[in-house]
Order: structure tokens, then sequence, then C-alpha cells
């Protein structure tokens, strides 16, 4: 937070007793390049979580420069240093079916294999649907092969042919139905990387953050996310999922 735009932290906790003390502390960044973060930090090539001790304290000390502003807490600087393995994830967005069609490799139609789930169509964390076409995938590919094979024991059975003119309508079919969302990502994408660089804290709104555009009180879409993230925060406040709240925070409220 430096006047001009706001830093993004989340704090994620596993567990719902008071005695579960794991966490995960989610940072972002935008850069031009998928891996530009990696390299910058020595960490390209490593996939997974790395306890590196060398690794860790170079993303500790990343992660405190970018809270550095006085507008952040020194407690928010200071639960970093609890971290003991970090984990730099790419975002990663398939593009769209029209580029994907265009780029088809020639005299590929007739093979027998087929992309599903992040394979085929990968959308970003925001599009709220990358898990769930994986799994329509899944169970579309084995009714699809059912009745392939229903269909040609009236025939000369399986060929190669027949199952890759399956498998390409089907992939053809999920990406068709990927394409809405795959859109609706990069239109987020853009409008978070431009909202987050450009608004200060004190104007700051995390509705439009997640609604991907400016919140509106016309817009039913953003009231249906307003009142169940309100009903959440309400639920939050009353159990407190043991998370103590401190004496000053108590007199600021």
């Amino acid at each position: 937070m430096d006047g001009k735009g706001t830093a993004y932290v989340i704090i994620q906790r596993y567990g719902a007793k008071k005695m579960d003390q794991m966490v995960n502390i989610n940072t972002y960044a935008h850069a031009e390049e998928p891996n530009q973060i990696a390299k910058e930090l020595g960490c390209e090539g490593i996939h997974g979580i790395t306890r590196d001790k060398d690794i860790v304290k170079r993303v500790i000390d990343d992660a405190k420069r970018r809270l550095s502003n006085e507008n952040w807490p020194q407690k928010y600087r200071d639960m970093f240093d609890s971290v003991e393995g970090i984990r730099i994830l790419p975002v990663h967005m398939h593009p769209t079916q029209e580029e994907t069609m265009n780029n088809l490799v020639p005299g590929s139609d007739d093979l027998p294999f087929i992309g599903i789930g992040d394979a085929l169509h990968a959308l970003p964390p925001w599009s709220g649907m990358s898990g769930n076409y994986a799994l329509v995938d899944a169970a579309d590919l084995a009714s699809g092969l059912l009745i392939e094979q229903q269909q040609q024991q009236h025939k000369s059975g399986w060929t190669p042919s027949s199952i890759a003119t399956m498998l390409r309508g089907q992939e053809k079919k999920f990406l068709q139905r990927t394409e809405d969302r795959r859109e609706h990502g990069i239109r987020t994408g853009i409008f978070m990387n431009d909202y987050m660089s450009s608004t200060a804290i004190n104007n700051f709104d995390i509705l439009s953050l997640f609604l991907g555009k400016k919140f509106q009180w016309n817009d039913p879409e953003a009231i249906i996310v307003s009142t169940f993230l309100r009903s959440l925060t309400l639920l939050n406040r009353w159990d407190d999922y043991g998370v103590p709240i401190s004496k000053v925070e108590q007199e600021s409220k």
C-alpha cells in the first residue's frame, strides 16, 4: 500500500479447532511473463513446495518488501517469520477456442488421444469452474466411450479411426462449453491487475475484486455476491474461528 495501489494478502487457515495452527499465507504479484517472479527470486524450475532455507528466505524477504509501506502494521510482516515452506505458482490459462483450433497440428485428427480438464482448457482460479469442468469432462468422456462401444457392437467393431473421430468430437464440445468462462477470466484478470495497481487502499473494494468489475447496487450479480460474503463475515465474527481479536481492534470497533 503506497497510496497508489493495493497489495493483496490472504491467510488461509486449516482446521476449525482452536488447536489447529497451520495456515497458508498467499500474496499475489502481477508479471508480464508467467515465470518472471520465479526467475527474479532464483526459484525457476522448482515445482511444488520447497523448504530450501535460502529460497524460503528470499521469498520471505520479498514478501516483507511488498508490505514495507508504513500503512502495513508490523505484525503482517512478522507473520512471515514462521513460514517453513514456499511455493511460487504461476497462473496459466489456455488460449481461446478459435486460437486453439487455428493451431491444430496437421494430420492429428486421427490420433486416438484426447485432452480433458486443465490439459485441454486450463482456466484461472477466479473462473470459479476449472475443477468442475474437469469432472464433467471425465464423466462425458466415459459416457462417450460407452456409447461408442454400443454402436460398434452393431458394426465391424472398434477401429482407431472411429475412436479418434469420437475423441475429436468430445474435445470440441469440451472447448466450446468453457469458452464463456475463458472470456470472463480474461476480462477479470485485466480488471484485477488494473484495479489493484491503481486503487489506493482507502478506495479499495474487495467485492469489486471478486466480481471482476466495479461494484454497483443495481447489478443483481453484485448483490448476490455481496450478500453471500457478508453472511460469511457475520458467521465468522460470531464464531470467531478461535482467532482472538486484539484489544486495540476491539476498541476501534
